[in-house]
């Protein structure tokens, strides 16, 4: 494919076809009377006189920076020929054809590359063999491996990776026709942050959040469940009074804090709760249910039964002694004086004071019946 040369050297005439000799050219800011610099060659180093003085051809180099200019166009006695305003480089033409390596060199603020499209079709398209490896379509979508980028970035059939400046990968996001992945590289943390603060931590310990998780089937940092396996299942500890780091489990230490500590832990440790063999009972005063009170948050109560007292009625008594006429009290020492006749006497009633004492019985703790299960407490 071959493509048309552009003009070599600006050349200008006069009316009469001859050569402009000595014509003027000035260079004005478009849409202005402010003086802009163009070049005399393309580095841009060093600028033209302003205005530009033609040679006896009529020519001079004029090279433009990278603005929008206005022209004026005088003879050698500064008479105005014509202005033309909004001259700027060219930014289309028919498609030129570059081999070997090309290589763009900058030395300005300005973007080293400008591409401007004003029609329909795509903006880049870098091509790998037959396949389009860069695509920038029109409405600034990118396409890797694709000339129909729905979104703003859309990859077809590999992987994005994150790597570090010297090129240790670090994470892939990737996806097949069932799964999406997002992929750290050894025992990295997943973290998420907003605002610049953590929200949660994913890892091969677990996932921790230090915000509420919401919604139907949630389980927040610090709920206490039974289960009916061995083993605490994931996301879940057992509630054994074991102690942990706090940056470890940051969402669980975040609920229950130092309420479960029983003294000796290390520095930045907490427990969990230790309710192997425990029954729960609910913090506070009942409303209904008069004097039910249940401890604190992370205390304990001790065995106790309610108040209460066992009543022995002595409803009182008496003897009653006979006498017989004349004779003595059998195994008695003393006499006894006889009276008038055969009969019976009675004492008078009094309270013995009897003491009653029950014996012990039962095991070494009040219990109802009852089955085994694991406590477990969510981080």
């Amino acid at each position: 494919m071959s493509v048309l040369s552009p003009v070599a050297k600006m050349q200008f005439i006069d009316s009469s076809g001859a050569p402009l000799v000595g014509g003027l050219v000035y260079t004005y800011a478009a849409g202005t009377t402010t003086p802009l610099a163009t070049y005399t060659d393309s580095t841009g180093g060093t600028a033209n006189t302003n205005p530009v003085v033609l040679n006896a051809r009529g020519e001079a180099d004029i090279w433009l920076g990278a603005n929008t200019y206005k022209f004026t166009l005088a003879d050698a006695n500064n008479s105005v020929i014509w202005t033309v305003d909004n001259i700027s480089a060219p930014t289309t033409a028919q498609s030129p054809v570059l081999s070997g390596n090309v290589v763009i060199n900058s030395n300005s603020s300005n973007p080293a590359l400008t591409v401007t499209q004003t029609g329909y079709g795509p903006v880049l398209n870098f091509i790998k063999g037959t396949n389009s490896a860069f695509y920038l379509d029109a409405n600034g979508h990118i396409g890797l491996g694709t000339t129909t980028p729905a979104q703003q970035l859309d990859m077809w059939g590999g992987t994005l990776q994150l790597s570090s400046a010297t090129g240790t990968a670090y994470t892939d996001l990737s996806a097949n026709a069932t799964d999406s992945f997002f992929a750290v590289a050894n025992d990295r943390n997943f973290t998420i942050q907003t605002n610049g603060v953590t929200r949660a931590i994913i890892n091969s310990s677990g996932a921790a959040f230090s915000v509420p998780i919401t919604g139907v089937g949630s389980n927040p940092p610090g709920m206490i469940a039974t289960f009916a396996g061995a083993t605490a299942p994931t996301g879940w500890l057992l509630c054994d009074g074991t102690q942990y780091a706090q940056t470890a489990y940051a969402n669980l230490f975040a609920a229950i804090g130092s309420a479960w500590n029983t003294g000796g832990e290390t520095t930045g440790n907490f427990r969990v709760p230790d309710l192997r063999g425990m029954f729960l009972r609910g913090t506070g005063s009942n409303g209904v249910v008069s004097g039910a009170t249940g401890p604190a948050v992370g205390a304990s109560q001790t065995d106790t039964y309610l108040n209460h007292t066992h009543n022995v009625t002595d409803p009182g008594h008496y003897h009653q002694v006979a006498f017989l006429q004349g004779s003595q009290a059998p195994g008695s020492a003393e006499t006894v004086k006889p009276y008038p006749s055969t009969g019976s006497y009675s004492t008078n009633a009094v309270v013995t004071g009897l003491t009653v004492n029950t014996s012990t019985t039962g095991g070494t703790e009040t219990r109802p019946k009852n089955y085994g299960v694991l406590y477990i407490i969510k981080t």
